[in-house]
């Protein structure tokens, strides 16, 4: 709930046409991860690892729904949503491999 109220969403859809790829954080490329970090927030909170809400980053806006930056996934899409790049938590290991395969299905 609380995440809710600091990022002000309560769902967000993003269909699988419009995701360009889906990447751990951890496996970003350094120059990546400068890329994604947050420069200005829109609407949201920041505290400590804690990220809710929009930000600028320096490949546009981003949306960020996450405890723990280190245990998350980035989202890249296409366009078709107003964000760039969505990042949340990864509850369960095996949530990046199914959005992956899902994607490989929809080719």
């Amino acid at each position: 709930m609380l995440e809710k109220l600091l990022s002000l969403k309560s769902k967000l859809v993003i269909p699988l046409n419009c995701i360009e790829r889906v990447i751990h954080i951890n496996d970003l490329s350094q120059d990546e991860s400068e890329l994604l970090r947050p420069k200005a927030r829109i609407v949201g909170s920041w505290v400590g690892n804690k990220l809710y809400g929009r930000f600028l980053s320096n490949i546009g806006e981003t949306f960020f729904v996450t405890k723990d930056i280190q245990r998350s996934i980035v989202i890249y899409t296409k366009g078709c949503v107003p964000y760039k790049a969505i990042v949340v938590d990864e509850p369960d290991p095996k949530t990046l491999e199914s959005i992956k395969k899902a994607l490989k299905s929809d080719e």
